[in-house]
């Protein structure tokens, strides 16, 4: 008696849909050898818009050895002379081996699996088939080709799941992280998994524009038989509205998509709404009901802008933050850096309004040299409703965001003591004497300064790491400074004599926390070096501050 074994891969796997697939040709093969046969198959029926769908034989090895690396390969069906055919997607090979006398059912997979599109034309289609072999001493057959004019049956499209109603979507311009919202039923008699409803960017016809699809995950439901259920549709992507989306009625166009148990994948066809979303004006409880001009010294960092915000309207909203552009001076076309900061969001209640520091984007940062002058930025506001929803409203231009001026020259180096240095002498820390020459405090002051450098000869003085050193200063404060922030003086003992010089600058922070960096200055006579034992009185030496750049 013959023995029947089921043989199988897996039916279902992330697939690309292929072009129609040919016959192999390559198969290096002896004359038709009929010791394998198929003995029977049975029309595969598919649904229009199924997919993940292999035609399963029954195939027998009639012969007197065995055979390995059986396997039955079809081309694409075709319906007979209209030139319509199913396309197919990339398959796993299955191949088995067969004894004498042994006979199995066979999902031929190799060639691919048998995917119908949802307009699919009904009807029955034809294939040719053949089965490849090879001996145990991997000699390779085929055998004589098969025409199947009942290969596959194709019937009306799946109707177990559908869409029994929709609720149009009315969207503000601004509005984000919306899912159009249907009920979905499932009127068959088994179970569905993996169910979506897909839908295209709804589109404005009469402008041909369309609202962008925002990324999220897919929603994926299970449908038991008679079970509806409401269903939001973001599989796609949530909808959003920029802030000057036409007004109107944009239409949309979806279809649905599940599979069954075993893996057996449907898709419907395409259904078109005409008035599926409603695009209104923005929202405009949140305003922006004032704005405190910054006026940033040269140098000066960490600053935020201060916006005044109030909801006019009747709901709270929450993570309310105000995001702007690197403020340019668009005449010179430079622009302002931002240095990281923590977002700030926040709420606002009905009728609450409130002072705000706007860190979203970053803090200000002035470089010593910045341009002076007024400089532009572009802001707009951000939040969310209660049922987390985003809004975004349009961009508000401000030609007088930022004012630059000279840098803040409240805290300087007065003095300064050259550092004679023998041939050899390491663990020297430069002095200075420093001065708050302004009307507030001033912390965390220090002086940083460059290897001093020989030009003359190319040659530099090493420094060696040291602890830094902040000290605070009041208002008319002088103090002696020992500026081991940037390290200590190492000269080598063959150190080049003569004098080194410098560059240094002065870097504080006020009360707010704002940071300033001076300009940097050069000393030339910061270093001597001389002969061991050669070490003098040293040279006192008043600094001058420079001109502020634009003064």
């Amino acid at each position: 008696m013959s023995k029947i074994h089921v043989h199988a891969v897996g039916l279902f796997a992330l697939l690309l849909l292929s072009v129609l697939a040919p016959i192999p040709t390559a198969l290096a093969a002896e004359a038709p050898n009929q010791d394998i046969v198929v003995t029977s198959y049975t029309t595969t029926v598919l649904e229009q818009g199924k997919s993940g769908v292999a035609p399963v034989f029954t195939i027998k090895n009639n012969g007197t050895r065995a055979y390995q690396n059986v396997q039955v390969l079809w081309v694409a069906p075709l319906i007979s002379g209209r030139n319509i055919s199913v396309p197919l997607q990339r398959g796993r090979r299955n191949l088995i081996r067969l004894e004498p006398g042994e006979e199995v059912v066979y999902i031929a997979s190799s060639s691919g699996f048998l995917a119908t599109m949802p307009d699919q034309m009904k009807g029955l289609y034809e294939s040719t088939y053949f089965i490849a072999f090879e001996g145990e001493d991997k000699k390779k057959f085929q055998t004589a080709k098969i025409r199947d004019k009942k290969f596959v049956e194709v019937i009306p499209f799946n109707a177990d799941i559908a869409s029994t109603g929709f609720t149009p979507v009315v969207m503000e311009q601004g509005k984000s992280k919306v899912a159009p919202q249907f009920k979905i039923k499932n009127s068959g008699k088994q179970i569905y998994k993996k169910v979506q409803i897909l839908l295209s960017a709804p589109a404005l016809p009469a402008k041909n524009v369309k609202l962008r699809l925002e990324r999220t995950r897919p929603n994926l439901v299970t449908l038991n038989p008679g079970e509806e259920l409401e269903y939001l549709a973001n599989s796609a992507g949530s909808l959003t509205a920029a802030p000057d989306q036409p007004l109107g009625a944009y239409e949309v166009e979806y279809y649905i998509q599940f599979e069954t148990e075993d893996g057996t994948r449907f898709r419907t066809p395409i259904v078109r709404i005409p008035a599926a979303v409603k695009i209104v004006p923005f929202n405009p409880d949140l305003v922006i009901a004032g704005h405190t001009l910054d006026a940033l010294e040269q140098g000066k960092s960490k600053v935020a802008p201060l916006f005044k915000l109030k909801n006019n309207g009747k709901q709270a909203y929450r993570n309310v933050q105000v995001i702007y552009s690197a403020p340019g001076l668009p005449a010179k076309n430079v622009t302002l850096r931002f240095e990281r900061a923590h977002r700030n969001l926040v709420q606002l209640d009905p009728g609450e309004e409130l002072e705000y520091l706007a860190t979203s984007p970053g803090y200000l940062a002035v470089n010593e040299n910045q341009p002076l002058g007024a400089y532009e930025s572009r802001y707009y506001l951000q939040f969310e409703d209660q049922a987390g929803a985003a809004y975004r409203t349009p961009e508000i231009v401000n030609k007088a965001f930022v004012q630059v001026v000279p840098f803040n020259g409240d805290v300087v180096a007065s003095a300064y003591t050259t550092t004679v240095l023998e041939q050899g002498q390491a663990k020297i820390a430069p002095q200075f004497t420093i001065e708050n020459k302004g009307k507030r405090k001033y912390k965390n002051v220090q002086i940083l300064w460059t290897a001093p450098a020989q030009p003359a000869q190319n040659s530099k003085i090493r420094q060696e790491r040291g602890s830094r050193h902040l000290i605070l200063l009041d208002p008319g404060e002088k103090a002696e400074y020992l500026a081991t922030s940037s390290g200590y003086l190492n000269a080598a003992k063959n150190q080049p004599l003569g004098t080194y010089e410098t560059l240094y600058q002065l870097i504080f922070e006020d009360e707010e926390g704002a940071t300033y960096k001076t300009p940097q200055v050069r000393i030339k006579s910061f270093v001597e070096v001389v002969k061991p034992g050669g070490a003098g009185a040293a040279k006192r030496e008043t600094l001058t501050q420079p001109p502020s750049p634009g003064k």
